[in-house]
């Protein structure tokens, strides 16, 4: 058996079943099946032919966290599969570098709090990183599914209007993850009902992306409340808590 290991962010291990596939087709490999190993919950399996050739190259993909794996089994021993497992490996490894030096930024642990969203280049100031998505509830829904949960803020939650609430808990995507800070480096814009994160000055790459959230509530903002939105972004101007104080 050979096997690598690739450490993979974002959207990298979210494309890299459809980048062993077009691995495959580049070295002429015909699929002729595509399981689930029991082993491995949510892993891709796939079978690999060459033509008529005898032998099996096996390909599985197992997503962990920020990690894929890749393990090659020759099954019968076949003198095309050993050129074959060196031209897979470095197709993936290409294109995964590709694609990943395209991307802006990676979700990983934060010192501010739990994941955050960092850059993985220079940003420059004014640009619109991502859109803040999820599925769009009112307010009163918003209230039905979390108010039994007062113990931590809805950072989850990001009020479009009066009416309308994002709720990226539900098919959100990376914006959840970017954490508030009182001297953000980026601001959240509302254009047309849409929600994006946009750069307030040149962030550079490994910096954590921030915007102020600037939270808002209907109870008398007492000193208990301010310390269930405590914040933790460390900076010099940290008011302590994500609540908009006037």
């Amino acid at each position: 058996m050979e096997r690598f290991e690739l450490q993979l962010e974002g959207n990298s291990r979210q494309d890299l079943p459809s980048i062993i596939e077009a691995a495959a087709k580049s070295l002429g490999l015909v699929t002729t099946q595509v399981t689930t190993l029991s082993t491995y919950p949510g892993s891709v399996h796939w079978h690999f032919k060459q033509g008529k050739g005898r032998g099996t190259l096996e390909a599985t993909y197992w997503p962990e966290r920020h990690r894929a794996w890749l393990s090659y089994r020759s099954g019968r021993e076949a003198e095309w599969i050993a050129p074959a497992i060196r031209e897979f490996k470095r197709f993936v490894r290409k294109s995964v570098r590709s694609r990943v030096s395209k991307r802006l930024y990676s979700v990983r642990s934060s010192p501010i709090h739990g994941r955050g969203v960092f850059a993985l280049r220079r940003i420059p100031k004014g640009k619109r990183v991502i859109e803040y998505r999820g599925e769009r509830i009112s307010s009163d829904e918003a209230t039905r599914r979390y108010d039994e949960s007062m113990d931590y803020p809805f950072t989850f939650l990001f009020e479009v209007d009066e009416s309308t609430i994002i709720d990226a808990e539900v098919r959100g995507n990376s914006a959840r993850y970017i954490n508030h800070s009182c001297s953000p480096n980026c601001e959240s814009l509302n254009e047309g009902g849409r929600i994006f994160i946009e750069t307030l000055r040149q962030i550079s790459p490994g910096e954590e992306l921030t915007y102020d959230y600037q939270l808002e509530t209907e109870e008398p903002v007492t000193p208990r409340l301010q310390a269930v939105f405590g914040c933790n972004c460390g900076t010099r101007r940290c008011r302590g808590t994500l609540l908009s104080v006037d």
